[in-house]
């Protein structure tokens, strides 16, 4: 019987160790055990943001000016893009990359009201860019 091999992890684009996998909540990801950046997938991205914010559509990213990063996955420059002032890194063929703490501060804004969002992570957003 044939079988396909599994893709190989990639490798940070902050700290350039390689990624592990990880599988939490039913979603599946890569994460870096140095730096604790994630990479994963734009459909997971939409099913996390989803089960944040039942029926909410992930808002639209927004491309922004900065140096590119190499995509984990692919190698080839990834696109500065902006998720709700979050600066975030994006490969248009394999998926997006959040530095700690920007996955947890995207999704608090999936579950927050703006009001409170801006109040517990505006000085992060901050520090972050």
């Amino acid at each position: 019987m044939y079988r396909q091999s599994a893709r190989p992890s990639g490798t940070c684009p902050g700290c350039r160790r390689a990624l592990s996998r990880v599988t939490f909540a039913g979603y599946h990801y890569e994460r870096c055990a140095v730096c604790s950046g994630i990479w994963l997938e734009r459909a997971t991205l939409a099913a996390m943001w989803d089960e944040m914010a039942p029926g909410a559509p992930l808002p639209e990213m927004t491309t922004r000016s900065g140096p590119s990063r190499p995509c984990p996955t692919c190698g080839d420059a990834m696109t500065p893009i902006d998720l709700q002032t979050i600066p975030l890194d994006q490969c248009a063929l394999d998926g997006i990359w959040f530095d700690w703490p920007e996955l947890e501060v995207a999704l608090a804004s999936a579950a927050l009201p703006l009001t409170t969002w801006r109040a517990l992570f505006l000085d992060r957003l901050a520090k972050m860019t």
